[in-house]
């Protein structure tokens, strides 16, 4: 994707998708939901920030995490960008940068 394409994506998104893109999610577990399947526990948090749904598998008997997944907002990703490397992070954090007011 070229950095042409991936400003115009950026300027489309909202802000507290992009803060978690690079600082990562804000889960509260306050505000989850644990479930039970068998031997397991689902326990759901939504972030505070962007409403992605964190699903952590928990084996009742010894509290080891099984798995994991997450549910995302539809307007979340970025079409094509695939994985974020150090450069494209870079990017985002400087579009932050530049919506705060900081460049």
């Amino acid at each position: 994707m070229t950095t042409a394409k991936l400003t115009k994506q950026m300027n489309k998104k909202f802000t507290s998708h992009l803060t978690c893109r690079i600082w990562q999610h804000l889960w509260n577990v306050n505000r989850g939901d644990v479930t039970s399947d068998g031997g397991y526990l689902l326990w759901s948090m939504p972030c505070d920030r962007c409403e992605t749904v964190k699903t952590i598998k928990v084996r009742r008997r010894t509290g080891r995490i099984e798995g994991t997944s997450y549910v995302y907002p539809a307007d979340y990703g970025f079409q094509g960008l695939g994985a974020l490397d150090a450069d494209k992070r870079g990017s985002i954090r400087l579009t932050l940068l530049d919506r705060f007011g900081k460049l």
